[in-house]
């Protein structure tokens, strides 16, 4: 595979925090973007929302800006439910 080409089955993602009127104090809400190695844009939101700040700075620094398989995605969409 040369530098120029796309590695079939893996993901990029990219966290993006938002602010929402009303939001809870002390939370954090947001999207991670997953951008699919076919094309060159986000085709996919998850939506996460949290007030456990420590538990979604650990998930952050773990996934955020990296690429995954599928089965990695498949298990980062649990866990940002369960966030």
């Amino acid at each position: 595979m040369t530098d120029g080409e796309k590695k079939p089955g893996v993901f990029f993602l990219s966290f993006v925090e938002e602010y929402w009127q009303g939001q809870a104090p002390h939370s954090v809400v947001g999207r991670i973007e997953v951008i699919d190695p076919d094309k060159d844009y986000a085709d996919e939101e998850i939506r996460f929302g949290t007030c456990n700040l420590d538990k979604y700075s650990a998930f952050r620094e773990r996934w955020d800006f990296k690429e995954v398989s599928q089965d990695e995605l498949d298990l980062i969409r649990k866990e940002a439910e369960r966030l």
